[in-house]
Formats: structure tokens, C-alpha cells, sequence
């Protein structure tokens, strides 16, 4: 190739460079044109956004607004409720209160009434004595308690602590014990401390008192300092927790009246001509069963079949 030919190429390259470039400059104009399209959906986009975003949290504050203006209802409401919870359980006492003057007053009434027959039934006997020529009897009280021991209230041998007498042991529950019971009354199951004023009808009550004070007069002679505790601790709470309580002699009554509803336990006659009553007999004589828990070991181990029988 010769030297104009190469040139000639050289010339046509060129020229092929400056169309391409000239068709490169003319599409820029649309670059540019699609850019701002862009440019502007993105803004209209963004702006879409940004409004969606402010009405959300508009909604959001309001919401919150209403949220707390519900939460100080709800706090009014519920100082209200436990306002009026306050004066429902204040009008709650004051009946119980009430109602436990009105047992008051009926029982004093009845005392009255009471008293009051036996008076007339007294004046009675007297005119009915002078009538007859006789002298009248004197009334018995019906206030007193009998002093006579229950039945199987033996005096102890000599040598130990005698078993008081009932007057005695009256006074003496008069003076220890009754100060001690919270007067709490109320209608329903575990409605308070349950005792009676006639706690000498409950055979239990009086095992139990008797008991408190043989242990009183004996502790209290003794010289430790001591002795008042232990006696609280160890004998008056556990016998006061049992006797007044749901389960105790005084299930029935009330502070105020005496109910007779409780039976004994009770078991079944001892039969010596059975078997196992002669050898349970023969046991307890020759000082076999010692404790309860000796009595119980022994029936354990001399069951061989399981409790099965």
C-alpha cells in the first residue's frame, strides 16, 4: 500500500470517528430528557412518601391521644370502683357491727324475758306457798354454772394435782382466758373465731381448759421467768387455735348462743369374747402398746396378708 493509500485510510477513519461522535451528542439531549423523567417520578414518588408518612403519624398521635385520654378513664374509673369497693366493705362492717348488736339486745332481751319468768314463777311458788301454808322454795339461778364435775371427772389420788372444780375452773377461764378471745362474728364458712359463752356444755372445752390450768398452776410455781412463755406457746395458743377454731366444740355456736348440735365420736362395744378384743385387751394390760405408735408397728408387722383380710 502506498502512502496516499494508508493516508486515504487514515482520512476515513477519522471521519468515521466524527460521525460516530456527532450520533453520540445527539442522543445525550435524550439521556438527559429521560433523566429528568426519572428525576421527576422519584420527586412525585418521595412526595408520596413523605405525605404518607405525615398522615401516618398524625393518625399515630392521634391514636395516642385517644389512647390516653382512655387510660385516665380508666384510672377515674377505677379509683371510683375501689372507692365505692371502700365504702361497700366500710357499710359491710357497720352491718356486721349492726347485726351483731342486734344479737346483743335479742340476747339480752331473752335474758331479760328470762329472768323475768323465772321471777314470775318464783312469786308464784311463794304465793302459792303462802296459800298453802308451806315455805316457798328458793329460786335456782339460771346464770350460774353448775358446780358439779362432769360426768367421769374424778378427784385425782393422793400425792397429784387435783382436777378443779367446775365453779373453780369458771373463774379461772373468767380471768385467763375469756380477755383473750377476739370478739370476731360473722355469717358464712370461716367467719371468725368461733366460740360460746357456755363453753361448759362442750365437753371438749373442758378437758381442754382443765388441762391449760392444771399446766398454768403447776409453770407458774415454778422459778424461771421464763414459764409465762412457754405456757402461752407451748399449751394456751395450740388449745385456744383448736377450741376456736372451724373444726372446734364451738363450730356451731355463736359468741352469743349456745348450740347443742355436736355428738361424740362414739365407738362400738368391746366385746371380750372376740378374739382380737381379748388379745388387743390382753395387750393393753400386760403393757404391750405402750404408745399409739406401738400399737400401730405391731398391727403393721403382724399383718401378713397386706391389709387384706
Amino acid at each position: 500500500m502506498t502512502a496516499f493509500e494508508e493516508l486515504t485510510a487514515q482520512i476515513a477513519e477519522v471521519e468515521q470517528r466524527v460521525t460516530n461522535l456527532v450520533e453520540d451528542v445527539t442522543t445525550v439531549p435524550i439521556l438527559v430528557d429521560v433523566f429528568i423523567v426519572l428525576v421527576e417520578d422519584y420527586a412525585e414518588i418521595l412526595a408520596s412518601v413523605v405525605s404518607t408518612v405525615a398522615d401516618l403519624h398524625s393518625d399515630l398521635h392521634s391514636r395516642h391521644e385517644q389512647l390516653a385520654r382512655r387510660i385516665d378513664a380508666l384510672q377515674a374509673d377505677q379509683f371510683s370502683i375501689a372507692e365505692q369497693v371502700r365504702l361497700a366493705a366500710s357499710a359491710a362492717n357497720r352491718a356486721v357491727v349492726g347485726l351483731d348488736e342486734i344479737e346483743d339486745i335479742v340476747t339480752e332481751l331473752d335474758e331479760r324475758s328470762g329472768e323475768t319468768a323465772a321471777t314470775f314463777t318464783a312469786a308464784m311458788q311463794q304465793r302459792d306457798a303462802a296459800l298453802d301454808g308451806f315455805p316457798p322454795a328458793p329460786p335456782a339461778s339460771a346464770s350460774t354454772p353448775a358446780t358439779a364435775s362432769p360426768p367421769g371427772h374424778a378427784v385425782a389420788e393422793e400425792g397429784t394435782q387435783e382436777r378443779p372444780a367446775l365453779d373453780v375452773l369458771y373463774a379461772w377461764v373468767d380471768e385467763h382466758i375469756t380477755p383473750l378471745v377476739r370478739r370476731v362474728t360473722a355469717t358464712g364458712e370461716g367467719g371468725g373465731v368461733r366460740w360460746c359463752r357456755q363453753w361448759w356444755l362442750h365437753h371438749d372445752a373442758i378437758e381442754r381448759f382443765t388441762a391449760l390450768y392444771l399446766v398454768f398452776d403447776e409453770l407458774s410455781k415454778e422459778d424461771n421467768i421464763s414459764w409465762l412463755s412457754a405456757y402461752l406457746r407451748d399449751h394456751l395458743d395450740p388449745h385456744l387455735a383448736t377450741l376456736t377454731s372451724p373444726y372446734g366444740p364451738f363450730y356451731a355456736c355463736s359468741p352469743q348462743r349456745h348450740t347443742d348440735t355436736a355428738s361424740p365420736l362414739g365407738h362400738t362395744a368391746l366385746d371380750l369374747t372376740d378374739s382380737a378384743d381379748a388379745d388387743a385387751a390382753a395387750a393393753v394390760s400386760t403393757g404391750a402398746f405402750t404408745t399409739i405408735a406401738g400399737v400401730l408397728d405391731d398391727g403393721v408387722a403382724g399383718d401378713t396378708t397386706g391389709g387384706m383380710k
